[in-house]
Order: structure tokens, then C-alpha cells, then sequence
């Protein structure tokens, strides 16, 4: 689940129970300048779809839903 510019992941916390109940594997990361996360200096879409690939190349995840 991805979070929106201004909001973190904690936006969607119900959303994440009520799916990992159902049994999906759920991701919610704090995209970076959300939360505690670093700032990523004038940052663009581009960026944050690069924070995303590179998280889903670290978690070895091949086969992705991603809504937000």
C-alpha cells in the first residue's frame, strides 16, 4: 500500500489488517520525507518509483499489487 505526498503509512492501517487477515502479504513503507524516513532532496515521481523498485528488488518480490 502506498501512501500519498503529505501522509505516511500509517494512513493505511485498517486497509493492512483487514488484507493480511484475508491472507496477502502486506507492505506498507513510509516513502522517504513521510514519518522518520529520510528527505529525499527535490525529489520527483520518478524518485519515489525508484524507492519502490528498490525495495521490491531487496525483498526479492516478484510479483507485485501495489495500490495507493
Amino acid at each position: 500500500l502506498v501512501h500519498g505526498f503529505g501522509m505516511d503509512g500509517n494512513v493505511f492501517a485498517p486497509q493492512a489488517q483487514a488484507l493480511s487477515a484475508a491472507g496477502y502479504q502486506v507492505i506498507v513503507p513510509h516513502l522517504p520525507g513521510s514519518n522518520a524516513s529520510e528527505h529525499l532532496p527535490k525529489a520527483n515521481l520518478g524518485d519515489y518509483a525508484n524507492v519502490l523498485y528498490a525495495l521490491c528488488t531487496h525483498l526479492q518480490l516478484n510479483n507485485v499489487t501495489m495500490l495507493g
